[in-house]
């Protein structure tokens, strides 16, 4: 159960009939938590969680010395394609690093060095879990092959990239915070100087 705490306190489900887990699959559990608002009037707070026993995900950004490795995504949620970076549930008893790895391995053939880049909470508003950011320096002379069903692997340069976030072309939020995250660390203009 969710650890709960702060201003608005989760109480005992019977104080709320529509409380309690109203969805969930392998993945994914839609949670109605009964609580106690600042004004100790009872009310009802919804979040999705995740299924999986952890409260964490992985995304990863894959760099190479000149640019970004994406995926091109078909997404049921939003009825579109998507360029973003991998990302994946979170194992239980697998360290977030070791998912990244995975995550990159299994969706672009990359082996890669991986560097954590912090902790994202992509919509603080519904969802409970956290989803830790990782850089994948991508190791030279690699070819990315796109697995698990995706339509293709694009490669960008960093003008491309940042051009196509700055359009809206690329629109998912990972990708967008990660690149954040490692552009304002410097660490990219050490890479192209290497």
């Amino acid at each position: 159960m969710f650890a709960g705490g702060g201003p608005v306190v989760i109480v005992d489900p019977e104080a709320n009939p529509h409380a309690g887990v109203v969805y969930a699959d392998p993945w994914i559990m839609l949670v109605v938590d009964a609580v106690r608002l600042p004004d100790g009037r009872p009310g009802s707070y919804t979040r999705l969680q995740y299924a999986t026993g952890t409260r964490e995900g992985v995304a990863v950004l894959p760099v190479t010395a000149t640019g970004v490795v994406l995926l091109k995504h078909w997404r049921h949620a939003t009825q579109r394609w998507h360029l973003e970076i991998p990302r994946g549930f979170g194992e239980p008893d697998v360290s977030p690093a070791d998912q990244a790895a995975a995550e990159l391995l299994e969706e672009t053939g990359l082996v890669a060095d991986i560097e954590p880049l912090g902790m994202l909470h992509p919509d603080s508003g519904t969802l409970s879990f956290e989803v830790a950011l990782h850089l994948a320096l991508v190791r030279r002379g690699q070819t990315p092959a796109a697995h698990e069903g995706l339509a293709s692997i694009v490669e960008m340069t960093f003008a491309e990239f940042e051009r196509a976030i700055a359009s809206g072309d690329i629109s998912d939020s990972f990708t967008i915070a990660a690149w954040a995250r490692y552009a304002l660390t410097g660490r990219r203009e050490a890479l192209e100087r290497s």
